[in-house]
């Protein structure tokens, strides 16, 4: 087997063709651990998502984090080569219709409500420019690493 075919099936193995909110509930309740016992006094908390595509990824963690403590300002950037991409998830239009296990992540991490409202921004741009957003609490880089 060539190089090229190998590497083409690992990507293929790695990566998610698919994008939903709180995916890998086990990484999403760790999460909601560390936010509960290290930020409880916070006064805002900033994430940045790497490779967001569509956006599910912001509206987790910003739905969670006002599910576990509402007085907390929280924002996110996402930030995503694709245009098309980031011109959804600026539209704040997510399909919830065709998550079909949205409901039952949700009532594992104790949320109410379908992730909608959010304090974000999203960027068709690479990571080169990230010196000019500050510093993050989270930094979120999966879809990046499977990239790489």
């Amino acid at each position: 087997m060539n190089n090229g075919l190998l590497k083409k099936q690992l990507l293929a193995f790695l990566a998610v063709n698919t994008t939903e909110c709180f995916r890998d509930i086990e990484v999403w309740l760790k999460l909601k651990e560390v936010i509960s016992k290290n930020f409880v006094n916070a006064a805002f908390i900033r994430s940045l998502h790497v490779g967001c595509s569509y956006g599910n990824e912001v509206y987790s963690f910003q739905q969670l984090t006002k599910n576990l403590a509402p007085e907390i300002e929280t924002y996110s950037l996402g930030i995503d080569k694709d245009l098309k991409a980031i011109q959804k998830a600026k539209s704040k239009n997510i399909d919830f219709n065709n998550d079909l296990d949205l409901e039952i992540r949700l009532k594992q991490l104790g949320i109410a409500d379908k992730p909608l409202q959010i304090n974000s921004d999203f960027l068709a741009d690479d990571i080169s420019t990230l010196q000019h957003h500050g510093k993050f609490d989270f930094l979120f880089i999966r879809n990046l690493l499977i990239i790489l």
